[in-house]
């Protein structure tokens, strides 16, 4: 992802709670191109330490589908 939590991708970029866990939920603009109507992306996250002096990525999820509907 080259740009999280940008105004192209609000909600894409947080924290984790005291438990470990997140929501997550990324807006389609109505003006976007409606044949992506009922494709399927696939998402995964990566944790990273923001403590350690390179970023460190900590964790990384398997992929999930993301359909897309109208």
């Amino acid at each position: 992802m080259n740009e999280p939590g940008s105004v192209f991708l609000p909600g894409s970029l947080g924290t984790l709670d005291p438990d470990g866990g997140a929501d997550l939920g990324l807006v389609v603009p109505p003006a976007t191109n409606p044949a992506l109507a009922g494709l399927t992306a696939h998402h995964a996250l990566v944790v990273i330490d923001l403590g350690s002096p390179f970023l460190a990525v900590v964790h990384a999820s398997n992929a999930i589908a993301a359909h897309l509907i109208p």
